[in-house]
């Protein structure tokens, strides 16, 4: 009889042992989560085709960043997502509906159609970015309101 309830007691403690566990690293995993990633709604069609009016995406939160990613921005505390053109000494030349980065055509990552600037011929400054919707008729973004301080991007889009 007494050993009957020591292994009673013994599948009970390994079942609590087990439970324990997965609880530990349930929260773990949550933890992980919200530190690193965040999930956001797309609110307008400034980087229409990439990203629709209204679709969600997740967020890796980070500071590592290159030319031509998917970036969230914290602007005068409104998120926004763009493409990252260029970090600083990066050359940028926009002319006659072509978008050159540092001498490389990057023309095709955007949406031309009825899109009109003056020209830009511009180096980013040190610790600036220069972002742009890649709907750009429909786009707030570096065209209209410059440079943006390195340290506004939160993260790269994932998904």
């Amino acid at each position: 009889m007494i050993s009957i309830n020591i292994l009673k007691n013994h599948k009970i403690n390994k079942i609590i042992l087990l439970i324990t566990f997965l609880i530990l690293i349930f929260v773990i995993i949550i933890s992980v989560y919200f530190i690193n990633f965040m999930i956001i709604k797309i609110d307008g069609d400034s980087m229409l085709p990439h990203y629709k009016n209204n679709s969600i995406h997740l967020v890796w939160k980070t500071k590592n960043f290159s030319n031509l990613d998917d970036v969230l921005i914290n602007k005068n505390d409104t998120l926004i997502i763009k493409k990252l053109v260029g970090l600083s000494g990066d050359h940028i030349f926009v002319s006659n509906n072509k978008i050159l980065l540092n001498g490389q055509d990057i023309t095709n990552y955007f949406i031309i159609d009825n899109f009109i600037t003056d020209e830009i011929n511009i180096i980013v400054p040190n610790d600036s970015c220069f972002v742009l919707g890649t709907n750009l008729s429909k786009s707030n973004d570096s065209l209209k309101f410059g440079f943006l301080a390195i340290e506004s991007m939160i993260g790269k889009v994932l998904i």
